[in-house]
């Protein structure tokens, strides 16, 4: 359990300029502003493998064998530009907050989508090959957010939101002094405050957490990370508080649980269930079968997260009927349909 020394309580003065000061939120309001992204971008390229008559192909062709049916497509991607992406179908008031470059920026341009750009550098390169019988993924990360990035800027936008949603710690590499600061943010510390702080992630771990607004996170499977061992201490810190929720896969979570001495709010999504687990007890939801045909499962997973965001902060806190409607924000995303608004 979390029983180290209480973590100052500061009022937060830092909001983005443009944005007028507001109450803070605790749950149950999408009236406001909400800033995503604050994590590396990937330019997603996607490959349909075809199968030469109209529909793809069953798997990945041998080793050294050409396929000449295939089609390649190009979409800005990243967890934060995913989740903001699906968040804005939904009709919420949000902005993209990201480190990128030209190119990318004129990826977004493509989907009428824009971004506040806080850092000018080239973005990480996801390549998806698809096939009928599902996907393989091929990454390459270049850059790491860290704390040189995290700005006065930086930290208006992530204290001026009325959710802060931290998202794949690990694929997006993240530097614990980034995440650290994300949390010392969202318990209302103010930049000039930080900037005192010799450590930041000592500091964090040091104190108890005590947050001012929801605090969502996806961290991913952080024991790919070459700092794994900080970056769990920092997430089961800021778990001990309940305003604190952590979503992820089936392959992600169960890693990291053994790990927490305290929890709150756990949403563990399969391909044919998801599991709540709240203050030791457990409540599972069916998922129901995906149809035969064209599938996308890229981004599905922050579909799901967008979902249960919309749901659990502007008609409900009921994280159950949160999940449901997760369900159905991912399911249009993996079949390629207009998202429900409700």
């Amino acid at each position: 359990m979390c029983s180290s020394p209480v973590l100052n309580l500061y009022h937060r003065t830092v909001l983005n300029p443009r944005t007028p000061a507001r109450a803070f939120i605790l749950s149950g309001d999408l009236g406001c502003v909400i800033y995503l992204g604050f994590d590396p971008v990937f330019r997603d390229i996607t490959v349909l493998l075809k199968d030469g008559v109209g529909g793809l192909a069953r798997g990945l062709p041998p080793i050294g064998v050409h396929h000449p049916y295939a089609t390649v497509s190009e979409r800005a991607g990243g967890n934060g530009v995913n989740v903001f992406r699906t968040l804005k179908s939904l009709g919420v008031e949000c902005e993209l907050v990201i480190a990128c470059d030209d190119s990318f920026e004129n990826l977004l341009r493509t989907e009428g989508l824009g971004a506040v750009r806080f850092a000018d550098v080239p973005g990480n390169t996801t390549v998806i090959l698809s096939f009928r019988d599902g996907e393989t993924q091929i990454n390459a990360t270049g850059m790491e957010l860290g704390q040189s990035l995290w700005t006065r800027d930086v930290h208006s936008y992530w204290t001026g939101s009325s959710i802060n949603v931290s998202t794949n710690w690990w694929l997006n590499p993240v530097a614990p002094e980034w995440v650290a600061s994300q949390i010392l943010g969202s318990t209302g510390m103010s930049y000039s405050e930080l900037l005192t702080l010799r450590d930041p992630v000592e500091y964090v771990l040091s104190q108890e957490v005590r947050l001012k607004q929801v605090f969502v996170t996806d961290p991913g499977m952080i024991h790919g990370h070459k700092d794994s061992e900080v970056l769990v201490k920092l997430l089961d810190r800021v778990l001990c508080d309940p305003r604190a929720i952590l979503v992820g896969n089936e392959h992600e979570i169960p890693t990291i649980l053994p790990h927490l001495s305290d929890t709150h709010l756990v949403v563990i999504h399969r391909a044919d269930s998801v599991t709540l687990l709240r203050s030791g007890e457990e409540d599972v939801v069916g998922v129901d079968p995906l149809p035969v045909g064209a599938r996308n499962f890229v981004g599905a997973g922050d579909a799901f997260l967008a979902g249960f965001i919309h749901e659990f902060l502007s008609h409900s806190t009921d994280p159950l009927r949160a999940i449901h409607r997760a369900n159905a924000v991912a399911r249009a995303h993996i079949l390629g349909k207009t998202p429900p608004t409700t």
